[in-house]
């Protein structure tokens, strides 16, 4: 699960998790929140468009 990975040891995404954490989102809807705010920025970081194979 990497959403919880994520609020455990990534200091970037932490005053994100602390916004949800203020509207009263769940821990789950949080870590769900958290791995698709990091894969957004992933592959915003990509050079290449997604290839498969």
């Amino acid at each position: 699960m990497q959403g919880k990975s994520l609020s455990v040891h990534n200091d970037v995404l932490t005053p994100f998790a602390n916004g949800l954490k203020d509207k009263d989102k769940k821990a789950g809807a949080i870590y769900i929140a958290m791995g698709n705010k990091f894969f957004k920025i992933a592959f915003a970081c990509k050079n290449e468009p997604f290839k498969i194979g």
